[in-house]
């Protein structure tokens, strides 16, 4: 199994203390605002593109225990394949929990921060287009481009960005930025994933407490799957063998939620 994750936000509102609701992460900023941080992930595998479920965040260390939890939870079911991470994993313990669930079918791209990078280092990799980077204790294979004109540029981009960084397993002789930037565009699963959670499977949230947010995400994320599981039962590739009776029971459980937002404020 393939599997994209990323972090989701909800910003408090601006008459909200965050010192006063249960969860919220004062030390982490958006665009100078405070809220609830969410950990989540969604296979992207053509047979099973599905929710793993979303889990409370209170401090930026907590993510490589949270990933490792929900990886320990799917190799009971299943190997895992990729695991495609955008800047917020570029810290040496996600790279090492990558490595060893995966082996070398990782990608994680690194923010454009210079400071997180040996100067000397960072002159090769833009002189040979791939290098070995030392992040915190630990050596990783890097690889550079110049995506001012990459037909990905829409993927990797954000403002002014036109170079980007990618860590990855594959061996530094074996691979290039070429074959990994055909890869890791399938990270905007876990995007699209996060849109979907928030805005099409999501009832109301009334609460203004992080574990009110927490509990409807994971509803959220339940119906997710059993929407993808209804979708797939009538794929002529991927159809399952479902009965018409649980097929009607699913559909029904879909469409009420989704249509009615069964929940306000």
């Amino acid at each position: 199994m393939d599997i994209a994750i990323d972090p989701t936000w909800y910003s408090l509102e601006e008459s909200m203390d965050h010192e006063k609701i249960n969860g919220a992460m004062g030390n982490v900023q958006l665009e100078g605002d405070s809220g609830f941080s969410y950990a989540t992930g969604v296979s992207f595998t053509s047979m099973s593109r599905f929710s793993l479920g979303v889990s409370l965040v209170t401090d930026k260390s907590a993510y490589p225990n949270i990933y490792r939890r929900m990886l320990l939870f799917l190799q009971e079911f299943t190997d895992i394949g990729w695991i495609l991470a955008d800047r917020q994993f570029d810290q040496p313990e996600m790279i090492e929990l990558a490595r060893t669930n995966t082996g070398d079918t990782w990608i994680i791209r690194l923010r454009n921060n210079h400071n997180l990078i040996d100067k000397e280092e960072y002159k090769q990799l833009q002189k040979d287009g791939k290098a070995k980077l030392s992040i915190g204790d630990i050596e990783v294979n890097a690889y550079w481009k110049d995506i001012s004109d990459s037909d990905f540029s829409w993927v990797f981009q954000d403002q002014d960005d036109d170079k980007i960084i990618l860590l990855s397993g594959k061996p530094l002789t074996e691979t290039n930025m070429s074959y990994l930037s055909r890869i890791y565009p399938k990270r905007w699963s876990a995007e699209t994933h996060i849109r979907q959670l928030k805005h099409a499977f999501a009832s109301e949230i009334p609460g203004k407490y992080a574990l009110d947010y927490l509990f409807f995400l994971n509803m959220s994320s339940i119906f997710y799957n059993i929407y993808k599981i209804i979708n797939q039962s009538l794929s002529p590739v991927y159809g399952l063998p479902l009965q018409p009776r649980y097929y009607e029971v699913l559909s029904a459980i879909v469409q009420s939620t989704f249509q009615s937002r069964c929940c306000s404020k």
